[in-house]
Formats: C-alpha cells, structure tokens, sequence
C-alpha cells in the first residue's frame, strides 16, 4: 500500500494570477521607461538639430504615446493570458492525480518502496513533455531515490566539492525557527559546505510598504476597465486613420492623371465625339438610349464618309480616333470591338461614374502604356 499524501496543487485563486500579470506589467513599462529616461539628450539634438528643450519636449511625448500602447495592449491581452496560466495548472493538476505511482523495490533491502512525494517535472520548451516524478523511500533503510512513473530512475544530484571537485555527502541538518542550515562533507578532502534557509518571516512594515509601492504601480501601469475601454476606442480609431491615410497613399500614383479625367455625361460624350470624328471622315453619328447597370453602356452607330477606304483601315481609323478622343475622360471603348457592314460602323462605349471606377480605369490605362514603353 503505497502512503497517503497531500498532492501539491498548482491552481490558485485568481487573484494570484491577476497580481502576477499586473507584476509582469509593472515590470515591463518600468523596463521601458529606464530605456527613455537612459537616452542621451545631447545625441539626439545632434541627431535632430534641435534644442535641449525641444529634444526633452519630443522624448517626453513619444514615451507617452509609446506608454500608452504598452499599458493599453498589457491590458487587452489580461484576460487571454490569466485563462491560459489557468488552463494550464489545471492540466497539471490533473496530470498529477491521473499519474500511477510505480512498482519500485529498494535495491538494499529487497522491500516494496513507499511514496514520499511526487511532483510534476515541467519542461517549459514543451508542455506535452511534462510528466510526473516520484519520491519513493524504503521502510527499512529510509534509502530514497526518485522515479518517473515508467519506473525509470532519475539519476541523483551530485554536489562536488569546490576544492577538489570530489562528490560530497550530507554532513547533518540544524533548524531553528528561522534558519535552517545543512552541512555538506567532501568525501576526499574533508572540505564543509553549509547551505542556509531562511525561514523568517518578513516583517510586517517592510510588506506593507511593498504593498503600498504595488497598488501605487498598479494605478500608473495597470489600466481598470473604463481605462481599457478608451484605449480600445483610442486604438480602433487609429486603425481607421491609418486605413484612410493608407487607402489615400495608395491613389498616389496616379493623382496627376486622376486630375486630368475629363468626367463626361452622355451628351457632352456625343458631341466630343461628333467634332473629332467629322474630322478624322466619319459621319452621320448616332448613339443608342443608355444602359445603366454597374457601368453605363452605349451603343454608337456612324458611316465612314470615305468612299475609297477599305472595311480593315476604317476600322482601325475609327478605333484609334475614339481611344484617343476618350483617353483622358471617364469613357472608355468597350472589348466587344467594331463591327463594319457597307461602310457602316458600330462599337459600344463605357462610362466609368464612381471614384473606384475611374480609378481602375486610369490603371487599366496606365499598365496598356506601360507594355507600349
């Protein structure tokens, strides 16, 4: 029958993990405050050929912004991180109960070990290789040795000695109620080690002070959650200011283009046309009701007044005359192509009405340009 003991339980209450986060916090904007206030000034009016007074001025406002994310995102991320220290000690709480004490025999004596203590081995590069060491000892021999539940031994720590680097051997313990000292003995030299514990309890003002410092820590580093909620809100509306600047910049080049578009309406199309068609010896030019849909589409009709020009060159004429009257306006000739019957043409034109559309279709041309340079 293996001996009852108390496991050693890893979950706690909240409030250690919400204190231990606020710590980290503390800690963490504190380290970042150190970086600022080791900055040397002198450098950086050098560097921005500015003033002392100026510099002070601009490393005083960007640690305040930078502060401010810190603290902000700290706290964002509070809840996500104490329920992951949570999931986590539960599993190894579990891990601990769920583990099956193994079968060892003292190697003296002959006789069934008993458990001690046993305990979860943390390897904190990978948490699916935790597992669960025992302390055994023989009733009779008091022998102890540690073993994973495959009932493969660990093997013992060894101290060696400073002097001649020799094993050395427990010498004795002495405890008192604040102290307790273990004495180590070299097995060659005879050299003494003493380690000491210190078991006194930490006075009462000294940890209301600590105290007193942490809450005030907390108040400047720590945001409650209406500081949360305005960071959150803060935050979300840089976001939507950086997309706005984002989708501005990204326009940029093809602003001077954009501000060439001539932006045509039906009728004003027609006429554009007619003027530069007359004379390029096309005539009789006539164009379909609208058709509105995503774009607005409409079907051109006209005669090529040259009697002598055959249906390939009239076709070819009438597309370059087109493009390069539209080549700057909100217009553009559609894909289908021209058709040519007995000196009568027909294509279909497209108007381009919003912003997005316009702007494709100044990048449509931009890349045909492109491929002819």
């Amino acid at each position: 029958m293996s001996t009852q003991i108390e496991l050693q339980r890893h979950l706690k209450d909240r409030s250690y993990y919400e204190e231990l986060y606020d710590k980290i916090t503390i800690d963490h904007c504190k380290r970042w405050e150190d970086c600022y206030r080791k900055m040397d000034i002198d450098d950086l009016c050098k560097k921005t050929k500015s003033t002392k007074k100026e510099a002070i001025s601009s490393l005083s406002g960007f640690c305040n912004m930078h502060m401010w994310f810190e603290k902000g995102a700290r706290a964002a991320e509070k809840e996500e991180r104490i329920q992951e220290w949570i999931n986590a000690d539960k599993a190894l709480d579990k891990l601990l109960e769920d583990s099956i004490e193994p079968r060892t025999f003292c190697t003296k004596c002959d006789r069934l070990m008993q458990l001690r203590y046993k305990r979860v081995e943390k390897d904190y590069d990978n948490s699916n290789n935790d597992k669960v060491i025992f302390l055994l000892q023989c009733p009779d021999c008091e022998g102890r040795k540690w073993v994973y539940e495959d009932g493969t031994e660990r093997e013992p720590y060894k101290r060696l000695c400073e002097k001649c680097s020799s094993e050395m051997e427990h010498a004795g313990e002495k405890m008192t109620k604040k102290m307790v000292k273990t004495t180590y003995k070299c097995t060659k030299c005879e050299h003494k080690e003493v380690d000491e514990l210190d078991l006194s309890e930490e006075d009462p003002k000294e940890k209301e002070k600590e105290l007193a410092e942490f809450m005030k820590d907390k108040a400047r580093y720590c945001l409650d959650e209406k500081g949360l909620q305005e960071y959150k809100e803060g935050r979300d509306n840089l976001k939507r200011m950086e997309e706005l600047v984002k989708e501005f910049k990204k326009d940029d080049d093809i602003r001077p283009q954009l501000k060439e578009i001539e932006k045509l309406s039906v009728a004003s199309l027609e006429k554009k046309l007619k003027a530069t068609l007359r004379r390029k010896g096309f005539d009789k030019l006539r164009t379909s009701e609208p058709k509105v849909d995503k774009y607005i589409t409409v079907d051109v009709k006209l005669r090529d007044a040259k009697e002598d020009r055959e249906e390939y060159q009239s076709k070819q004429d009438l597309k370059h005359a087109v493009e390069k009257t539209l080549e700057k306006t909100n217009w553009s000739l559609m894909t289908t192509g021209i058709s040519y019957r007995l000196g009568v043409l027909e294509c279909s034109l497209k108007g381009h009405d919003s912003e997005d559309q316009i702007k494709e279709l100044v990048r449509s041309r931009e890349k045909k340009a492109a491929k002819k340079r």
